[in-house]
């Protein structure tokens, strides 16, 4: 037995090299939550994976690859062989085009579930009947409806397209009275410092809670956000990437299982969201 052990060993690890080396990550850039995304995806993966960043529309990927895991929009929109298996995740902007490979891309979501976001507002505002939705990009039009669908039974969606920056002010006045609380989509023609403004400005003038998907949100003055970690978004990625080298088919939309919360008392103070203490110790970042 001593002696067939260490070439035991080594039949294992060349397997799992083999099996690494079919799976390259490709980063759109070598910013911080890319990188944590990645050494998450790693650590779920448990094998060697060579990463490259990439520098333009096309990336030059390692003999053998079979599946990319791509993080970033810039990484996403890279145009890789027919044959390859794509897994993105990171990617905001969404919209891989499935007719580029011979095996449907899979998408993994930023944020999570929708029916369990929906759960978590109201467990920090049970109160929470009416929720405006705002939007502007025609390619958010889908993630209000499914907003819709999922709040069915709990509450009632406003669905609000701001088609142009002039008419958000007149958008916002329309639903005082008729919302209880506000929820801004991940829609980067809606975000922009001018919008974000006006809306928080809004919020705090009229008692309206305003939540967010993304934690830098709420340093700037929105109420709360329900997001998922980029190490969740990583480690999401792996398990998929796995469940693919298994064999298993995976769906082509993918939410990470894992969600946090982020808090601004100052913020719930102005908008007259009085949070439980219960709740309060439930929340995984709470900020002044």
């Amino acid at each position: 037995m001593r002696r067939a052990l260490p070439g035991f060993c080594c039949a294992v690890l060349f397997a799992g090299m083999a099996r690494g080396q079919e799976v390259v990550a490709v980063l759109g850039s070598d910013i911080r939550p890319y990188q944590d995304a990645f050494e998450s995806f790693k650590k779920e993966l448990g094998i060697p994976v060579q990463s490259i960043i990439a520098q333009g529309d096309a990336v030059a990927l390692p003999r053998g690859t079979r599946i990319v895991a791509a993080f970033g929009s810039r990484a996403a929109q890279v145009k890789y062989p027919s044959h390859i298996q794509l897994v993105y995740g990171m990617a905001p902007a969404g919209g891989v085009r499935d007719d580029r490979y011979d095996h449907p891309p899979v998408q993994v979501e930023m944020s999570p579930r929708m029916e369990d976001i929906l759960q978590r507002l109201l467990s920090l505002q049970p109160s929470l009947r009416r929720l405006a939705v705002l939007w502007s990009s025609p390619a958010r039009a889908d993630e209000a409806g499914q907003f819709q669908t999922a709040a069915s039974g709990k509450m009632t969606v406003l669905s609000i397209r701001i088609r142009d920056v002039s008419e958000l002010s007149d958008k916002l006045r329309e639903i005082k009275g008729s919302a209880d609380a506000i929820w801004l989509l991940a829609d980067p023609f809606l975000i922009t410092a001018d919008n974000f403004d006006i809306i928080k400005q809004f919020s705090w003038s009229n008692s309206l809670p305003f939540y967010c998907p993304t934690e830098g949100l709420v340093n700037k003055g929105a109420t709360a956000s329900i997001s998922s970690s980029y190490q969740e978004i990583g480690k999401t990625l792996a398990v998929v990437v796995r469940d693919i080298q298994a064999g298993v088919d995976s769906p082509a939309q993918v939410f990470p299982a894992g969600m946090q919360v982020s808090l601004s008392r100052a913020s719930a103070e102005r908008t007259g969201l009085k949070v439980s203490d219960q709740e309060l110790g439930r929340v995984e970042k709470l900020k002044p």
